[in-house]
């Protein structure tokens, strides 16, 4: 009795690490979409225990510096070959390489799922107001900015 629990036990563990890495990474663990003010991209804290759930290794970092506004690396992620990085700083910027075009692909659809506007390369989320997002997609690599005022030029 106590082996076929054993058995029992590691074959659900095992279920749930595969299922959980199988997941795609889409914009709704990085971004939340509502409020008056617009988006915005998840606090830190929520998009590591997102992540973490979908099978991702998460570090996490905090600011070292007096000023607010610093760049400095929040947080990091990796999956499986794919790599996600947090720059908080003015301009926050989560940049994402994807270990296979079939990962892009799946994130892409879900920006279009979520009905971003797309112009060329940059998808801009639906309910940008005050508060924005936009995407950048090159290949397997794909960049998200929550700019302070303005898309900077060279987004």
């Amino acid at each position: 009795m106590k082996r076929i629990l054993l058995i029992l036990t590691l074959i659900f563990t095992f279920g749930m690490v595969a299922s959980a890495q199988s997941q795609p990474l889409t914009q709704f663990y990085l971004v939340e979409g509502s409020g008056s003010m617009g988006p915005s991209f998840r606090s830190q804290s929520e998009m590591a225990r997102l992540l973490k759930k979908i099978g991702f290794k998460v570090s996490t970092f905090s600011n070292r510096y007096d000023d607010e506004m610093a760049e400095y690396t929040a947080l990091k992620a990796t999956r499986n070959g794919t790599t996600l990085t947090l720059r908080n700083g003015e301009d926050p910027i989560i940049t994402i390489n994807f270990a296979t075009q079939r990962e892009a692909n799946e994130f892409v659809d879900s920006l279009n799922k979520c009905k971003y506007s797309k112009s060329g390369s940059l998808y801009s989320h639906p309910l940008n107001s005050l508060g924005k997002v936009y995407v950048r997609v090159k290949g397997r690599t794909i960049k998200l900015i929550f700019p302070f005022e303005m898309l900077p030029y060279n987004f």
